[in-house]
């Protein structure tokens, strides 16, 4: 087997057909270069080069060995190329902000997904419902769903988040079960319903705008709630009706929506993060993924995936 250092010598002769500017290419004396040559033409057995007064020229064999040699050294280039990407995997860590019900519906498995492609980068999560100030570097991206960002920050708008009334399926059956007899049932006081604190709060007034009419009867308010999660943990357990996301109803089999999507909520999906860092590579890379990611969940951010079922529902309960 040659010495690869002495093929090496060979192809850079090949190239610049001269001993003088190979050695000074290779760094080398010319009477290096000369014995290299000359030691891998007695190891092959055959002559590389013709000397002429262009220069040196390969023979018919140093041309085969040309060939040969460069196809070789294009698969060392290729193997040091993805050795060095190795080692030089984008790392460090990042710090995101974002709130409870975005982190465990949505966001959980873009996160899985992403950390597995991007094994050097560490994710800090910070859950919170307040916006943190970046200024100060508590977070470096912020996902949030607002109706207005921060001017001091920028990003893109992912989604609009859309917005329905939802039940228990069990406690929604009695309230149907009762409306249907509810000339005969005079103690009857209605379905219960569950306000919240969010920005277009449903109020009674607002959840006999918002059901269909033939369901909306006499509702009583049981109290206010200022988490999503625990929102719809009450609306799980029978509690009565409240406003969820469609995103938190729409996914959960033992909840009903009750209503058509809610018009002019005002909600968005917001990735943000601050001037200074949308360029860093990490915080591009991730808020691209994740972009991306969410991209997919688009439909049911903006509540269209129960949209058909919804309607064929609601025109069952009006022939019965």
């Amino acid at each position: 087997m040659y010495n690869w250092d002495d093929v090496r010598f060979f192809l850079v002769i090949a190239r610049t057909g001269s001993m003088t500017r190979g050695a000074d290419a290779l760094g080398v004396d010319q009477s290096t270069v000369s014995r290299r040559i000359a030691s891998l033409e007695k190891h092959l057995e055959v002559k590389l080069f013709e000397r002429h007064t262009a220069g040196y020229i390969p023979t018919h064999s140093g041309r085969q060995l040309l060939h040969h040699a460069e196809r070789v050294e294009d698969e060392l280039i290729e193997v040091e190329r993805r050795v060095v990407g190795q080692l030089r995997r984008i790392s460090g860590s990042i710090r995101v902000s974002t709130s409870a019900h975005l982190a465990t519906e949505l966001l959980a498995t873009p996160l899985v997904a992403f950390t597995e492609e991007n094994p050097e980068i560490e994710v800090n999560l910070t859950i919170t419902n307040s916006l943190v100030d970046m200024n100060k570097y508590e977070a470096n991206i912020i996902i949030r769903i607002t109706t207005s960002p921060p001017e001091t920050l920028v990003g893109r708008k992912l989604a609009d988040v859309t917005a329905a009334l939802y039940a228990s399926k069990k406690y929604w059956a009695s309230c149907l079960k009762q409306s249907e007899k509810i000339t005969q049932a005079k103690g009857y006081r209605g379905y219960r319903w569950i306000g919240n604190a969010w920005p277009g709060e449903a109020s009674e007034a607002g959840m006999k705008k918002h059901l269909p009419q033939a369901l909306a009867v006499n509702p009583r308010p049981t109290g206010h709630v200022n988490e999503l999660l625990d929102m719809k943990q009450l609306i799980k357990a029978g509690l009565g009706v409240g406003r969820l996301p469609c995103f938190l109803g729409d996914t959960d089999p033992s909840l009903q929506r009750v209503s058509p999507v809610f018009s002019r909520v005002g909600w968005s999906l917001w990735l943000l993060t601050h001037e200074d860092l949308r360029h860093t590579t990490r915080i591009r890379i991730f808020t691209d993924f994740i972009a991306k990611a969410l991209n997919t969940q688009k439909d049911l951010i903006e509540g269209r995936t129960a949209d058909g079922w919804f309607r064929g529902w609601l025109t069952q309960c009006a022939h019965t």
